[in-house]
């Protein structure tokens, strides 16, 4: 075969590994446009503490996520095996020391790493470099091996080492892509939608959690109900009435590899009892009216683990036949909160501070079904409130921390350093409808 054919297809072949480098490490989910116009999502992180992924490993085993432990650590070394075959084939000069491409894939990785966290690309990890370079190093030993093989015969070997690159090339690209295209940004993820014609486009009016639905009205709680009686108790019960005019649906999400569909399903009254407990709700009124125009109904949050499951003191509703019909058995049917509360812990976002009173809009943490935690926050008229009041005897802590919150360093602070929209964390006890403070960890992300 031609000498200058195999020179031109190794070049070929080393260009487009770069390329593909370029576009799984640092464009995996943004693009160059993006990037350069200052659009990038702005996410960055980074970790000096060698061997750490180890660490990592073991605690996805322990969630049995072993596929994502196991592709991190194959992945970074993987990647770079191409590197140590390619660059000895390029040039006889890169062939002369073993050390010389292996420094040159270590330059190269900390090229990347340092790009990712310059240009908040995403997270910046020594053990990406130890791994990288692991891998180019095993690259030039099987380069050195072929080579020997064939005699430090120059042809023969680039010979092989594009076939070696064509074999491993195919499965590979099928794996990445396969299991793990979005993660690389070789496939993106498609959301498909049925039947959502008749969902208002608009902002919905409230959100909350089933209690009890008929054709005839709605009994909610305001928030969604997680199964923890220490946020869940702050949660205001609702009722609501219908009309014809009233519509239900169900809405269901059927998740895959590469897509998920979203339906929208109409229903009929007799089919109000066989919807979950606990299901979430998504309510649109009617123009000046507090008759709800469109109900959406999805599937509950899974409750977290560790937590008890609501008690039969504050439900009451799972027989929706015995749910409160009026006003008043409405009043009468809310939970009482116990005289002697224990120490709590409770966060959110500061929406008002009123001297020794703050309005906090409490956040609760939830798991879903894939393990992962969810903060969830309502906006609104969908915040749950929660009055909180200081004392003399009140601690307070500024925590300043960066924005992926890996590193922080906590400071002396007082109630004048307290504002809206800070996020905060408070230890306390429920006296009636207030929360009175011990101490409180106000954040701050720089």
């Amino acid at each position: 075969m031609n000498k200058k054919v195999i020179s031109g297809l190794i070049v070929v072949a080393w260009l487009a590994y770069l390329a593909f480098l370029v576009k799984i490490i640092l464009l995996k989910t943004e693009s160059l446009s993006d990037i350069f116009l200052g659009r990038s999502s702005g996410y960055r992180s980074y970790n000096l503490v060698p061997f750490r992924i180890f660490v990592d490993y073991g605690t996805y085993l322990r969630s049995s996520n072993w596929l994502r432990a196991f592709s991190n650590i194959a992945g970074n070394l993987a990647v770079f095996v191409p590197f140590g075959l390619l660059l000895p084939s390029l040039s006889p000069r890169f062939q002369q020391r073993f050390s010389m491409p292996v420094m040159l894939a270590l330059g190269l990785s900390i090229l990347f790493e340092s790009l990712q966290y310059v240009l908040a690309l995403g997270s910046a990890d020594i053990d990406d470099v130890l791994l990288n370079v692991a891998g180019a190093a095993v690259g030039v030993a099987a380069f050195r091996r072929v080579s020997r093989w064939t005699g430090s015969n120059q042809l023969q070997t680039r010979i092989l080492i594009l076939a070696m690159l064509a074999v491993g090339s195919v499965p590979a690209m099928w794996i990445a892509t396969e299991e793990f295209g979005q993660m690389l940004g070789l496939t993106k993820y498609e959301t498909i939608y049925e039947g959502f014609e008749p969902i208002p486009k608009r902002e919905a009016d409230a959100e909350g959690t089933l209690v009890q639905l008929t054709d005839k009205q709605l009994v909610y709680y305001q928030g969604l109900l997680t199964g923890n009686e220490a946020t869940d108790q702050w949660l205001e019960k609702r009722q609501v009435r219908l009309n014809e005019r009233t519509q239900v649906y169900r809405r269901t999400i059927v998740s895959g590899k590469s897509s998920s569909t979203i339906r929208y399903e109409r229903l009929a009254s007799k089919q109000y009892d066989s919807l979950p407990d606990h299901a979430m709700l998504t309510l649109w009124f009617e123009q000046q009216s507090n008759v709800p125009d469109v109900i959406v109904i999805s599937d509950p949050l899974v409750p977290s683990k560790g937590t008890q499951t609501i008690s039969t003191a504050m439900e009451g509703h799972t027989d929706h036949s015995q749910a409160p019909s009026t006003e008043e058995e409405l009043r009468r049917s809310d939970r009482k909160v116990p005289p002697e509360a224990p120490t709590e812990e409770i966060s959110g976002s500061i929406m008002e501070v009123d001297g020794d009173n703050i309005t906090l809009n409490l956040s609760v943490t939830q798991e879903t079904e894939g393990g992962a935690a969810v903060a969830v926050t309502g906006l609104g008229e969908n915040a749950i409130k929660v009055n909180v009041k200081v004392t003399e005897g009140t601690k307070y802590t500024l925590r300043i921390a960066n924005k992926s919150g890996t590193t922080y360093k906590d400071h002396a602070a007082n109630l004048d350093m307290l504002a809206s929209d800070q996020t905060v964390q408070i230890t306390g006890k429920r006296e009636g409808s207030i929360f009175r403070v011990e101490s409180i960890l106000i954040y701050r992300f720089e």
